[in-house]
């Protein structure tokens, strides 16, 4: 028989489910960045790993290394939360912000499609402290 705290799990996943188009949500490992910290994950060490934030979660993107490399349009957001950029879809260094709070519906909205994205593509590794 099924205990009701494994039916209301199977509930709430079906919902969620629908709710973020059947996007597979990782979750969110301990590790916890500083500004600081995540920023010395910005290609400058070829040894170390490619990270960006997105709404404070930390993603691993090295498999796409060649995006963020010095360079590239991406370059500016290697190391950062850059969930305000995302946004505006601008590509601005003064847009290289984790603070969105203040922005429009449509750019909220286009900020949660890139969320998304970042969610379906590459490997979570922590969340930003800010």
């Amino acid at each position: 028989m099924l205990s009701y705290e494994s039916i209301k799990k199977t509930a709430v996943e079906k919902v969620l489910s629908v709710v973020t188009g059947n996007v597979k949500f990782q979750k969110t490992p301990d590790r916890k960045f500083t500004q600081e910290e995540l920023s010395q994950y910005d290609t400058s060490d070829e040894n170390k790993p490619v990270y960006v934030a997105v709404k404070g979660i930390v993603y691993d993107v090295s498999s796409r290394k060649d995006l963020y490399v010095k360079g590239q349009r991406n370059h500016i957001f290697a190391g950062k939360d850059f969930s305000r950029a995302l946004a505006k879809t601008s590509l601005e260094l003064e847009d290289v912000s984790p603070y969105y709070e203040d922005l429009s519906e449509e750019e909220i909205n286009m900020l949660n499609r890139w969320e998304k994205f970042y969610q379906k593509k590459y490997p979570v590794v922590g969340s930003l402290i800010l």
